[in-house]
């Protein structure tokens, strides 16, 4: 069990940096056409060229500075720990896949805010 705890431990910059490769593909390589291969793929991101774009550069930027803050707290985590193969891995890596989940639904948020259901730029109600 040692040797997996091990490998857990080892293998959690993945996650991040997974994360920081990806914002960073997107933010200098943006994906501009609507596909069904590669890219931020929700119901709400295909609807229109303007959402597509939107949910792109938004979860780009989610992706690199959250993946910074998570390669951060697992550095620091690995500096300040004792022994970091009984079971804290665990709670890292929920936390990462977490932090990564809630970048998803963020993303999401902000096209609902500002976009409505079609796609199209909502108009501030005055």
């Amino acid at each position: 069990m040692k040797d997996f705890s091990q490998f857990i431990n080892s293998s959690i910059p993945i996650i991040p940096i997974f994360m920081i490769i990806i914002g960073l593909l997107w933010v200098i390589f943006p994906n501009k056409n609507r596909n069904v291969a590669i890219g931020y793929r929700t119901t709400m991101s295909m609807r229109s060229d303007e959402t597509w774009e939107f949910a792109h550069i938004y979860i780009s930027r989610m992706f690199l500075w959250s993946g910074l803050a998570l390669l951060v707290l697992h550095i620091e985590f690995n500096a300040m720990s004792i022994n970091p193969y009984k079971g804290t891995s665990r709670w890292i890596i929920f936390i990462e896949v977490a932090v990564a989940l809630m970048t998803l639904i963020l993303t999401e948020i902000a096209l609902f805010r500002k976009y409505d259901s079609n796609g199209k730029l909502k108009q501030d109600k005055k």
